[in-house]
């Protein structure tokens, strides 16, 4: 998170318009656990400045709590890139 706390800080001050996009390359779940394995594309474009854009290969640990799925642990694995996002399918 550390990495990210420039960003997020901005963003919250309306400095920086910002995105998340995910596609996942296996989720398994039942009723009240996931386990999602996949790449995250974020993009962050300050009011001043160029677009900056991030692949990241992530896994992610949920449990659902009142109706909703909440992420308990996530981990960013390493940088990917636009291809390997590219090589994974949309959430339908």
């Amino acid at each position: 998170m550390k990495g990210w706390k420039p960003d997020i800080d901005r963003t919250k001050a309306g400095e920086v318009a910002a995105s998340v996009e995910f596609r996942f390359s296996q989720r398994l779940s039942d009723e009240t656990t996931a386990h999602e394995t996949g790449i995250f594309h974020y993009s962050a474009k300050p009011e001043d400045g160029e677009l900056n854009e991030y692949y990241i290969f992530f896994e992610g640990l949920l449990v659902k709590k009142g109706g909703e799925w909440k992420m308990l642990m996530e981990y960013q694995k390493s940088t990917a890139t636009a291809e390997d996002f590219a090589a994974l399918e949309p959430i339908k």
